[in-house]
């Protein structure tokens, strides 16, 4: 049994590698707003505030975007998943 994400095995590990491969292209396939904040966000590691300062929103609305961002990469793998 595994703790956390760690994989089982050998297949899920090759799994969980192909899905990593995967989220630059599934990035690219989001609204561009959602690209923007999932970018400012994860990779250059701004804070909801200072996205909201950058992109002249409000906060809120920074996180309901990424919120919906994270969703879409969700169905995304999981339609990735049910074509394997």
């Amino acid at each position: 049994m595994s703790s956390g994400n760690r994989p089982d095995n050998e297949y899920d590990k090759k799994i969980e590698e192909k899905k990593e491969s995967l989220l630059p292209n599934l990035i690219k396939k989001l609204p561009v707003k959602q690209q923007q904040i999932i970018k400012m966000y994860y990779f250059d590691g701004l804070n909801y505030l200072k996205i909201s300062k950058k992109l002249k929103i409000n906060r809120i609305k920074v996180g309901n975007t990424l919120t919906s961002a994270r969703n879409n990469l969700r169905l995304m793998y999981k339609n990735l998943n049910h074509m394997d």
